[in-house]
C-alpha cells in the first residue's frame, strides 16, 4: 500500500535498523519509496509512478523476512527485481561537466541481458550496466571494451574523465577499462535502470549503496 508508509532510521552502530523494518512489516511486504541521500545536498531518489505501480519500488524487507544481504558483514541491499527502479534529481538547470565520479555497491542476479546498475537522466549521460556476460561503463557513448561480468559481491569505482578516465573492481584498476568516455555529463540519476525505461533493462540484482 504506498499510502502506509514509515520513514526507517538507524541501529546504534549507523545502519539502517532491520528491528525497525521487521516491526513496520509486520509480515507484509517493504518496499522504498524515497532512498534519501546522505550527502546533506537533498538529491533523494524516489518512485517516479507509484500511484500506477505499486511494486515499483525495490525490496527492502519481504514478508518472509529474510532480507537482501551483500559483503562479509551481511549488511542490508534492495533488491530489484527485474521491474524496480528510482529516480534522482540531482540539481540544477544545466548538465554537470566531467570529470564525475561514481560508486556503486552491489551484484547482479544473473549474467543475461542488459541490467543497468545507474543511469544518467538523457542521452548525454553516464552510465553503468553489465550487457552479456561483460560490464560496461562510460559517459554518453559507452565504451567497447568491457570486464567479466558476474553474480559475486563487488564495490565498482569509476572516473568519468574524458580519455583519462578509469574503473576498479574491488579496488583493483582495470587497465583495460581505463578508456576515452566521450565527453557526457549528467544532470540526474536512474537506479536500477536505463534514463529511458524498458523492461529488458531493469537490474535483476541489489545494490547496497551508490555514491
Amino acid at each position: 500500500n504506498p499510502t502506509d508508509t514509515a520513514q526507517i532510521g538507524w541501529d546504534t552502530n549507523g545502519y539502517i535498523s532491520v528491528s525497525e523494518l521487521g516491526l513496520f512489516s509486520n509480515g507484509a511486504d517493504v518496499r522504498v519509496k524515497t532512498w534519501y541521500n546522505q550527502s546533506g545536498n537533498g538529491y533523494h531518489a524516489t518512485v517516479p509512478d507509484l500511484v500506477s505501480n505499486v511494486n515499483r519500488g525495490p525490496m527492502i524487507y519481504p514478508s518472509s523476512g529474510a532480507i537482501r544481504t551483500i559483503g562479509g558483514n551481511s549488511k542490508i541491499a534492495l533488491d530489484f527485481g527485474g521491474s524496480q527502479f528510482l529516480v534522482a534529481d540531482t540539481g540544477g538547470s544545466g548538465d554537470v561537466q566531467q570529470p564525475l565520479w561514481g560508486a556503486c555497491v552491489g551484484a547482479f542476479d544473473t549474467t543475461a541481458n542488459q541490467h543497468y546498475m545507474f543511469d544518467g537522466d538523457d542521452v548525454d549521460r553516464t552510465l553503468f550496466f553489465g550487457d552479456s556476460t561483460s560490464l560496461r561503463w562510460g559517459a554518453g557513448f559507452y565504451p567497447t571494451i568491457a570486464s567479466a561480468r558476474n553474480t559475486d559481491d563487488h564495490i565498482w569505482i569509476m572516473m568519468f574523465n574524458g580519455g583519462n578516465s578509469f574503473f576498479q573492481q574491488d579496488g583493483t584498476t582495470l587497465t583495460a577499462n581505463s578508456t576515452d568516455v566521450s565527453t557526457g555529463s549528467n544532470d540526474g540519476m536512474t537506479i536500477g535502470t536505463r534514463y529511458t525505461q524498458g523492461s529488458t533493462n531493469n537490474l535483476d540484482g541489489k545494490i547496497a549503496e551508490i555514491v
